[in-house]
């Protein structure tokens, strides 16, 4: 319980987030919200599912797989801990070396923000790719017993068929 309450602020504030971010998809109209309406909702039940858990098994699970120990008999944590503290210590090098450095921190980060904003101005931009004419290809089969006359007759209702869907502004034999 003490767990669960320790990181309950955070995961709820963390899960009302991620939906704020998510809803907005749910509701978008046109080929974009067609495409992302069910990206959107899978991701929020799942976002859903892991705060539930997070709230309410996770704890309880902890609470009665973890053991209070140091792990100094345990080789296997000696050797974790003793990764984590060297990567530790390289942060903090690296930390240092560029609180060092700050003008230049902040010269490189601003040059990195400009090449960015330059990249925006370069880059095509869109959804669909700029090659995407729109046009559609279709191949009508029938079977050796049709005849040349009668496929041409069938091909001709096919494209009659077409013809009448209010979203085809043209169609072609």
């Amino acid at each position: 319980m003490r767990g669960a309450r320790e990181i309950g602020f955070t995961v709820v504030s963390l899960t009302l987030s991620l939906i704020a971010v998510l809803i907005p998809l749910l509701f978008m109209t046109g080929l974009v919200g067609r495409m992302f309406r069910e990206f959107a909702l899978t991701l929020t039940i799942a976002v859903v599912t892991s705060a539930i858990v997070s709230l309410t098994l996770t704890p309880m699970m902890c609470s009665r797989l973890l053991r209070h120990s140091d792990g100094a008999d345990n080789p296997v944590t000696r050797a974790f801990n003793r990764a984590v503290d060297r990567m530790v210590e390289a942060y903090q090098r690296g930390l240092e070396r560029v609180l060092r450095h700050q003008t230049l921190t902040l010269l490189i980060t601003l040059a990195h923000d400009r090449s960015h904003d330059l990249l925006y101005v370069v880059m095509p931009k869109g959804f669909l790719p700029q090659q995407d004419t729109g046009l559609i290809t279709a191949v009508a089969e029938a079977g050796p017993e049709v005849s040349f006359v009668e496929m041409q007759r069938l091909v001709g209702k096919v494209v009659e068929a077409i013809k009448h869907d209010p979203d085809v502004i043209g169609a072609w034999r």
